[in-house]
């Protein structure tokens, strides 16, 4: 029973994170601040407080975006390794 209750888990989770990486508003904010940090990175000399803050929030946007799809793979892994997946 709990195999099929981590199941559904991995499941839920990985409709809930395609629907936030397709969703049109969260792919706007985040491209929006991909912008904006990129542009303040190259406005501001190396090493400064700003660039270094801009390349910290780059950086978090990519492991958001990283931890997001890795729900979907490893729900796609799970069902390659359970025959009787899903």
């Amino acid at each position: 029973m709990s195999a099929k209750r981590s199941e559904l888990e991995l499941d839920e989770r990985a409709a809930e994170a395609k629907f936030v990486l397709n969703n049109p508003v969260f792919q706007e904010a985040i491209d929006n601040l991909r912008k904006k940090h990129l542009q303040l990175m190259m406005a501001t000399k190396v090493g400064s407080p700003e660039s270094v803050e801009s390349h910290a929030m780059l950086k978090v946007l990519e492991e958001l975006i990283s931890e997001l799809q890795s729900a979907i793979v490893d729900q796609k892994m799970t069902k390659q390794r359970r025959p009787n997946y899903g």
